[in-house]
C-alpha cells in the first residue's frame, strides 16, 4: 500500500517518509510539490554525504552535523520549506527528522527499506 502511495506522490519509499514528517495538511499544489521536492532533495543529500560516515550514529560530532544539516536545510530559502511554515515548526519537523534518519539509517543502505525486510 505506502508502495502505491509513494508511486502516487511521485516519490520512492524513502523519501516518501521525510515527506510524510514535514507536510501539512492546509498546504496548496504548489506547496505541495515544494515539498516533495524538499524531502527528496534533503534524503539525497544525506546518503551522498554524512550517512556514509562509518558508523556515524555513535559518533556525537556526527550526529550532530547530521542534525544541524537537516534543519538548515529545512530552513534555508532556497532548499527548505515554504513560508506557511513558522521558525518553531521547522525546529520541531527537523528534530522528527533527524529521529527518523537515525532510527532508519543506521547504515546505508538502510535495513528498513532494502528490499527483504519491505516484504
Amino acid at each position: 500500500e505506502e508502495e502505491s502511495r509513494a508511486t502516487r506522490e511521485g516519490l520512492d519509499e524513502e523519501s516518501l517518509a521525510i515527506f510524510d514528517l514535514i507536510r501539512k495538511d492546509e498546504l496548496d499544489a504548489r506547496d505541495m510539490k515544494r515539498i516533495k521536492k524538499v524531502a527528496a532533495e534533503l534524503l539525497a543529500k544525506l546518503k551522498s554525504e554524512k550517512l556514509k560516515i562509518d558508523q556515524w550514529t555513535s559518533k556525537e560530532a556526527t550526529r550532530d552535523a547530521v542534525k544541524s544539516e537537516i534543519h538548515d536545510f529545512l530552513y534555508a530559502d532556497a532548499t527548505g520549506l515554504p513560508e506557511p511554515y513558522s521558525d518553531d515548526e521547522i525546529r520541531i519537523l527537523a528534530a522528527n527528522v533527524f529521529l527518523h534518519v537515525l532510527r532508519a539509517y543506521p547504515r546505508l543502505p538502510s535495513p528498513i527499506y532494502t528490499a527483504e525486510n519491505a516484504a
